[in-house]
């Protein structure tokens, strides 16, 4: 179920014209995983720093304008 849900929303984003993430963090009970603010589990600590590098790396990405690019150029 939650693949489905995950990509419902990969679909909403690019109708949008955003950029997806193609990795994702799924945390079952989610409030045991953490104590005083902090992950209990190592390996989740680590999957979900992992989408935050990749989260920001999005974030230096430079799109293309639709006035540099353009279907009809005959140039993809």
């Amino acid at each position: 179920m939650c693949g489905t849900t995950l990509e419902h929303m990969r679909i909403c984003v690019r109708v949008l014209h955003g950029w997806a993430v193609r990795y994702d963090v799924g945390i079952i009970n989610s409030g045991s995983q953490f104590e005083n603010g902090s992950f209990t589990d190592p390996d989740i600590e680590e999957q979900v720093r992992k989408l935050g590098r990749m989260v920001v790396n999005y974030a230096y990405i430079e799109p293309i304008s639709t006035d540099e690019y353009s279907l009809n150029d005959g140039e993809n």
